[in-house]
């Protein structure tokens, strides 16, 4: 009898658990998001630098003074080719024409070791053939100097020093006298050892 009453309690409870395990936690699903991806800037691309060449070097024009026995100023004008160059060197031919006084000149040829560039130290020998009034003779050595253009011009400069021997023959005293300047008379045949200095401006076509 007492399980018959408690038999609508028991019901009771049963359907109160089933609705409430329907009814249940809601759920909210978040809906999938799109995601945008950072605007990426291009890498820049990498090239190499254009290599700088240096120049190689042209027929040039000299022109400026020049001395022998260290006297200045003479007159001198030179043109030089290259016709040689090779890895960090150059070799030109210069030929040259100088006043060595005002009865004498000169003309000859150098070959000039240097840079490919034609800038820098150079040098080498030379030789030249001395003439004038009654005069005859020739001249023998060797030069080193310095050349460079004024920024990337064609214009440039050179100094440079020389060491000749000189051996003159003819033209009396009435034309030479003693390049010593010691006073003693010169003869028809003389030589002697000249030091000298050459200096002035280049053009380079």
């Amino acid at each position: 009898m007492n399980f018959v009453k408690s038999l609508p309690v028991l019901l009771a409870l049963s359907l109160a658990g089933a609705a409430a395990a329907q009814e249940g936690t809601p759920v909210f699903v978040q809906p999938p998001q799109t995601q945008t991806a950072p605007a990426q800037t291009p890498a820049p691309v990498l090239t190499s630098a254009t290599a700088v060449l240096p120049a190689t070097d042209g027929v040039t024009l000299w022109g400026g003074f020049a001395s022998e026995v260290l006297i200045i100023p003479l007159l001198n004008l030179n043109v030089s080719v290259p016709v040689v160059r090779g890895p960090g060197y150059g070799v030109a031919a210069r030929l040259t024409g100088e006043t060595l006084s005002t009865a004498a000149n000169a003309l000859g040829a150098d070959v000039l070791l240097g840079r490919p560039d034609g800038r820098g130290v150079y040098g080498g020998p030379g030789a030249a053939l001395v003439f004038g009034e009654n005069l005859r003779g020739w001249r023998a050595g060797v030069s080193t100097g310095y050349r460079d253009t004024f920024g990337q011009g064609r214009l440039g400069y050179y100094a440079e020093a020389k060491l000749n021997y000189l051996a003159w023959r003819g033209g009396g005293c009435a034309e030479l006298t003693s390049p010593y300047g010691n006073g003693e008379p010169c003869n028809d045949n003389f030589w002697l050892v000249s030091p000298g200095l050459r200096f002035g401006l280049t053009y380079r076509f």
